[in-house]
């Protein structure tokens, strides 16, 4: 019995020693975090550096304004010092800044620039005199995680914030702050009785040390061990620190927003966010917004949901008058009192909603506190100029869409919502990402967090497959010896019309596919595809089913080379969103994100070759050592020569089809795109590209509604007036054939080839080598 009691005793002993040990060691980590330093080094992330050259413009580059963000400034009277520059009409002169590339510092020097009516003739060191060929400029930063550029944060001393904040703030986050210790087992008690009498959340239990502590030590998940190591934590701050001190940490702290990228912190720099005012002037309407925002900054920003926060501030009053903290006149005052907020200026981070994924990418290979901490530099692809015209042109159109058509405002609370993703399809470098109308009034990224149909954008995954189909039937004739023309009396052109596709049949883009009605069965019902137009139009040429868009000769097309192949098809090109075969995939009634058919649609342009959309390309530490970096890695998807018959017919579009409201608005560079409208009209959409940008629009209502709209009328002047000023320094270069392609002309109703004597109407149709029309518009019996 007394062995069995002496074990009890030590193992007692054993736990209270542990309990002490670890107590010292919480002790220890407040002590160093309050008392030393409170903020670490930031991860900062660079756009794409910009690349000067001969021959381009200073205009169309947007040179000054870049040199203005980079830092540089005016210097008349010669160039000095590094950040200086000087511009005359035929000579400009650059003091490039320093920067720490990876592996490689850059010293400045001074670049001179010769042009001739606003063009860059020669380019050359100043100092030596040598011909320099391309010189990048710095890159520009554009977001900060998380610390300091990240967390914007004034600091203000306690004697600096007026009572009525201090009061607000202790009124509805912790009433009882100066009678307790670190706990209040009586507001907890409290909250609970509230919270079940109103069946919702209206109190919480925590003190204000407690979620000090949960914010400035602990991190957000619930979990039991947590929540014991933020009670252990509150009664070690409230032992060693008075409230004051306490206090004061809170209000410098807490979050209090959001701007852009930027997550704003402490009530110094909240003050400043939302009314433009040093903290001693806020009024104590003010104050009580301020501090009842501080239960949800994102879902009471007054900026977004005006009435629940203003809900939320009278609540506070309330509070504050029963504690007597401000008298019934006051009260009165500030419960009918006007609160003006401030909009946030324009300007800053360039690209929040580019910086949002760029932090969710990097997340998976950094963990929180190493991106907080470590000082990370995080160089990107992406190029602040055209990311500042897709967002300008974004909102513009958005507006005037609004104002052309009343109904899309005939709720304000739901605002008309839209995309625009611009890469490089040669590389899948993504260089703009406009996620969304306005990031401060909604953070939520419709470029890759909407899950919407594509509607008819998806078709020329259709017709892809068919090609791809025909390319390799093609090749495995050749290779296996299965064509044997040779051995076979030529066929006579003018013996036979043309027939509508066969299940076996070779698909070129003069194939003839048959649009009559038809009655399909998926998933035990019935289906009945129609036209946009409800008509049927008999037998139609591939490239007159895909340039006018419609239904009926896809889904006969996709049904005829398998439905599974298309699937494989568009996992080839990059979504992953869940697909299944049935009739209705061939017109995109499956939903995916924007970014993935972005993915789909640079296979195509890029001939076939598919390359990751990229948006990092490479991490480097503190110390600029390389901790990542990311090579051009591609792939062939599909054969060049079914990539480009795509493209072919996707100009098309652009020059006679439901895209051909591109060319009226002015846009004249060669371009393949496609419309896409939803059977509800609830999304409208629009794909195009030239040989060097490839750049996706989405328009439509965050809940699903009715716009009403095409893709024509509502993303494509979205597309032609962002491509019109970002291909300004791009050459105007059209599409080039691979190997394997020929071009015969034909008539376009039927798809036969054309001779003289069939008339003047013909096109110049690719097609690749061997699939070529034998049928001629001369052969007996065509009409």
């Amino acid at each position: 019995m007394r062995k069995k009691t002496k074990r009890y005793l030590i193992l007692f002993l054993v736990l209270i020693l542990s309990f002490f040990t670890y107590v010292f060691y919480l002790k220890v980590t407040i002590t160093s975090k309050i008392e030393g330093k409170k903020w670490n080094l930031p991860s900062r992330v660079y756009a794409a550096p910009f690349g000067i050259y001969p021959g381009q413009t200073v205009e169309g580059g947007h040179l000054f304004s870049r040199l203005e963000r980079l830092g540089y400034h005016p210097a008349p009277g010669g160039v000095r010092a590094k950040g200086d520059y000087s511009a005359h009409s035929e000579q400009i002169m650059i003091y490039l800044h320093d920067f720490p590339y990876p592996e490689e510092p850059f010293q400045g020097w001074v670049l001179q620039l010769d042009l001739s009516y606003g063009k860059i003739l020669r380019m050359s060191r100043a100092d030596t005199h040598e011909e320099v060929f391309f010189q990048e400029l710095e890159p520009e930063l554009i977001a900060g995680f998380f610390e300091n550029t990240w967390e914007d944060r004034t600091l203000r001393k306690l004697n600096e914030i007026p009572p009525s904040l201090i009061h607000a703030v202790i009124a509805i986050e912790d009433e009882r702050f100066y009678q307790h210790h670190g706990i209040d087992p009586r507001s907890i008690f409290r909250a609970f009785l509230t919270n079940l009498r109103s069946k919702e959340i209206l109190q919480g239990g925590s003190t204000l040390t407690q979620q000090l502590v949960k914010n400035f030590f602990l991190n957000q998940k619930r979990t039991f061990s947590r929540k014991i190591n933020e009670v252990i934590m509150a009664l070690i701050i409230e032992n060693r620190y008075d409230k004051q001190q306490i206090l004061e940490t809170y209000l410098n702290e807490i979050y209090w927003g959001q701007k852009g990228s930027v997550g704003i912190f402490g009530i110094g720099k909240a003050s400043q966010f939302y009314f433009d005012k040093e903290v001693k002037e806020l009024t104590v309407g003010e104050s009580a917004l301020l501090a009842g925002i501080i239960q949800a900054p994102n879902h009471l920003d007054p900026r977004r949901n005006y009435k629940k926060a203003i809900d939320r501030k009278n609540i506070v009053l309330r509070k504050m008058l029963d504690l007597r903290w401000i008298s019934v006149e006051e009260y009165r005052k500030a419960l009918t009192e006007k609160i003006q907020i401030r909009e946030v200026p324009e300007g800053g981070h360039s690209a929040p909603f580019f910086a949002d994924l760029v932090r969710q990418q990097l997340s998976a290979n950094y963990p929180a506190s190493v991106l907080n901490t470590e000082g990370l530099n995080i160089f990107t692809t992406l190029d602040v100029e055209i990311q500042k015209m897709a967002d300008e042109k974004l909102r513009k159109n958005l507006s005037l869409l609004e104002k052309s058509y009343p109904a899309l405002r005939s709720d304000p609370s739901k605002q008309l919502e839209g995309c625009l993703i611009a890469v490089s399809p040669h590389t899948g470098h993504l260089i703009a990402l406009a996620g969304g109308r306005n990031y401060q009034v909604n953070q939520f990224n419709h470029a890759t967090q909407a899950h919407r149909q594509p509607g008819s954008i998806f078709k020329p995954m259709v017709y892809l497959t068919a090609f791809e189909q025909a390319v390799k039937k093609g090749r495995s004739s050749i290779l296996f010896g299965a064509r044997q023309e040779k051995h076979l009396p030529a066929p006579n052109p003018r013996e036979a019309p043309a027939k509508p596709v066969a299940s076996l049949e070779t698909i070129t883009p003069a194939s003839l596919l048959d649009d009559s009605p038809v009655t399909l069965t998926a998933d035990d019902k019935n289906w009945s595809p129609q036209n946009y137009d409800k008509a049927f139009r008999g037998n139609v040429t591939v490239r007159s089913a895909l340039e006018n868009s419609l239904n009926v000769p896809t889904v006969k097309l996709a049904l005829k080379i398998g439905l599974d192949a298309v699937i494989q098809s568009a996992r080839n090109s990059g979504i992953e969103s869940p697909l299944r075969p049935t009739p209705s995939l061939a017109l995109g009634s499956y939903e995916v994100t924007p970014l993935e058919m972005v993915s789909a649609y640079e296979v195509i342009a890029n001939q076939g070759m598919k390359a990751e959309i990229q948006t990092i390309k490479q991490v480097t530490d503190t110390h600029h050592k390389i901790l990542e970096g990311k090579t051009l890695e591609m792939r062939e998807a599909f054969s060049p020569q079914a990539a480009f018959l795509v493209t072919r017919l996707l100009q098309g579009v652009i020059e006679n089809g439901t895209g051909k409201r591109v060319k009226e608005m002015g846009f004249q560079r060669p371009a393949a795109g496609k419309t896409g409208t939803t059977s509800e009209y609830n999304d409208a959409w629009f794909v195009g590209y030239t040989p060097d940008l490839l750049t996706l629009v989405w328009v439509g209502f965050d809940q699903g509604e009715k716009i009403n709209l095409t893709g024509a009328s509502a993303a494509l002047p979205v597309w032609v007036d962002f491509m019109k000023e970002a291909l300004e320094e791009f050459p105007g270069s059209d599409f080039s054939p691979p190997a394997h392609i020929r071009f015969v002309k034909v008539v376009p109703s039927t798809g036969l080839l054309w001779e003289p004597g069939c008339g003047s109407d013909f096109i110049e149709e690719a097609f690749f080598e061997g699939t070529e029309p034998v049928q001629s518009c001369m052969a007996k019996g065509t009409p």
